[in-house]
């Protein structure tokens, strides 16, 4: 892709990462659009940014597993328990 299709990419980026800073996935973003435009000193910062980031957040899920057990999610919650046959013949 064209260097000119990153720049305007990396503007968003800056300004995604500005607003929340904890967005690990504007970090990611915002690095492999510095890389592709050969700003590499911002590219390594955003990338160490994107994994303390990417750790930090495995790290709540190691400690409190039954915050992302699917069964308690409220999607699953709302649906009614499927019979034991339904829906065969």
């Amino acid at each position: 892709m064209a260097a000119f299709a990153f720049r305007p990419a990396l503007t968003h980026f800056r300004t995604a990462v500005a607003d929340a800073l904890d967005y690990a996935a504007a970090q990611l973003a915002r690095g492999q659009a510095a890389e592709a435009l050969g700003e590499f000193d911002e590219a390594l910062e955003a990338y160490r940014t994107a994994a303390g980031l990417a750790a930090a957040i495995a790290s709540r899920w190691r400690r409190s597993p039954s915050a992302w057990d699917s069964t308690r999610s409220p999607w699953t919650r709302s649906r009614a328990p499927r019979r034991r046959g339904a829906g065969t013949r």
